[in-house]
């Protein structure tokens, strides 16, 4: 296996791109010193790669990576305002952090897609009750309120 072996990813925005630097962009750590040769396995929801490669003492080895939300780009886990702002604090950068398509620019095309997974599943974003919601709850209090402010205005004739 010769060291000059370089696996790479194919996507349809980006076309081919580096695998190793792909995995770092989206989170995966410890590959400080690896070379990556193949991809040989990608799981259903793309978010697991194997593949071969060789190790920092320069010995062949499989890996595995294990890739985290497309657009949490903090990777905690949820897709929300803080990878905005991780976006925004790298904005016309020429990445890899922030640039979330890897187009090699951060710019609004990096918060569409984190838009566009703002609700994906693992998201910590709060649940906003629905105006009808709200409205049934101000129908059932309000006969409660009323019947409050008729006790207190009850005046002892003494």
């Amino acid at each position: 296996m010769s060291s000059e072996e370089t696996a790479f990813l194919w996507t349809n925005g980006s076309g081919l791109l580096n695998l190793k630097d792909y995995l770092v962009a989206n989170g995966v750590t410890n590959l400080t010193d690896w070379t990556l040769t193949s991809a040989n396995g990608v799981s259903a929801d793309g978010r697991t790669l194997v593949g071969n490669g060789i190790n920092p003492a320069g010995q062949g080895e499989g890996w595995i990576a294990s890739l985290f939300l497309p657009g949490d780009v903090n990777t905690d886990g949820a897709i929300n305002i803080f990878d905005i702002n991780v976006v925004s604090s790298h904005w016309g950068e020429t990445g890899p952090t922030g640039d979330v398509n890897f187009d090699g620019e951060v710019n609004i095309f990096d918060i569409n897609l984190i838009s566009s997974n703002w609700t994906v599943e693992g998201s910590s974003a709060a649940t906003v009750p629905e105006p009808s919601s709200l409205v049934l709850a101000a129908c059932g209090l309000l006969p409660l309120a009323m019947m409050t402010r008729r006790h207190r205005t009850v005046r002892d004739p003494h």
